[in-house]
């Protein structure tokens, strides 16, 4: 009786083993390329950041977010190497106005998901590449709900866990598959705990949310969350804020004038590009981009809240 109750008790483990969730390579699958844009958000609780285990329904399609003029080209690429030659991609980055093109190297097997290097394409078109001495696997396959592994290399020394998966509902893009990936390493005085979403429609964070904490306290210093995501009308983006309109920003053919005890945090296209604009004094500010139809206007109150307003351009 004793044999049958362990056999019983080495049945039931394994089933508990097996019946958790499990990441394997064929989560994911990609476009030859695709474009994403660079976002950040001041809205964290619909995230639960920290929550670990399965069935999560992560809804950002009420979140405000601020656009930056960052884009990013995911591409397919035609590797020479046998091991990678069907499975690599770049990712190039393009911020403003500058010429210079920034890449990382990717690669995804049965095995991981690799950075193999970077480089740097200047305006000249002289390519500069530096491969890492092996590659960085920021996921593993196939990876089981909850558990960790370490990477000691020259990227990062870092302990990376599958901390979750569910839902992600992105705003004016549907919903999609997703996991959660919790990477810890250290930087300089502080410990990073850097938590990222992946989707199944491409393997690259798209939102990336940063914790850092100072190594004698413990205490937490810094917070930065950024989104990853297609091109999208600031329409596409709800407010959830009630604004009051006498604190609406007030605009007179390119002069921005705002109410008393706001600062300026930025003004945007209706497409989520930014304007550039000067500051005149402390309320005023000249728009020296051309005027769309309409504009949208980021500022920050006296007491941290943050508030979004969509003018009509009257020209």
């Amino acid at each position: 009786m004793k044999s049958l109750i362990s056999a019983f008790l080495i049945l039931f483990l394994a089933f508990e083993v097996h019946s958790q969730e499990i990441l394997e390579r064929s989560f994911f699958s990609m476009k030859d390329s695709v474009n994403i844009f660079k976002y950040e958000t001041f809205d964290l609780w619909q995230l639960n950041v920290r929550g670990e285990g399965e069935g999560f329904y992560w809804d950002c399609s009420n979140m405000l977010f601020i656009p930056f003029d960052v884009k990013y080209e995911i591409t397919k690429y035609k590797d020479t190497t046998p091991d990678f030659r069907d499975n690599a991609f770049m990712l190039t980055a393009y911020e403003g106005e500058s010429t210079e093109k920034v890449y990382e190297l990717y690669a995804m097997n049965d095995h991981a998901l690799l950075i193999r290097g970077f480089g740097i394409i200047n305006e000249n078109g002289s390519n500069v590449y530096r491969p890492y001495d092996k590659p960085y696997s920021f996921l593993r396959f196939p990876w089981t709900m909850g558990s960790s592994y370490s990477e000691n290399h020259q990227f990062r020394n870092s302990k990376r866990t599958y901390m979750a998966s569910g839902t992600l509902v992105l705003p004016g893009r549907g919903t999609y598959r997703a996991v959660k990936i919790k990477d810890t390493y250290p930087d300089g005085n502080s410990i990073v705990d850097e938590y990222s979403w992946y989707i199944d429609s491409i393997p690259y964070p798209v939102i990336r949310v940063t914790d850092r904490f100072q190594k004698e306290d413990s205490s937490s210093f810094n917070t930065v969350s950024e989104f990853f995501l297609t091109k999208a009308t600031m329409t596409d983006i709800k407010d959830t804020y009630v604004h009051n309109t006498e604190v609406a920003p007030k605009l007179m053919g390119n002069v921005l004038t705002l109410q008393s005890g706001f600062s300026l945090i930025g003004v945007y296209s209706i497409d989520g590009s930014q304007l550039r604009i000067s500051q005149m004094n402390d309320s005023q500010f000249a728009i020296e981009s051309a005027l769309p139809s309409h504009i949208c206007i980021i500022m920050r109150k006296e007491n941290g809240d943050i508030h979004r307003h969509i003018l009509p351009v009257q020209l």
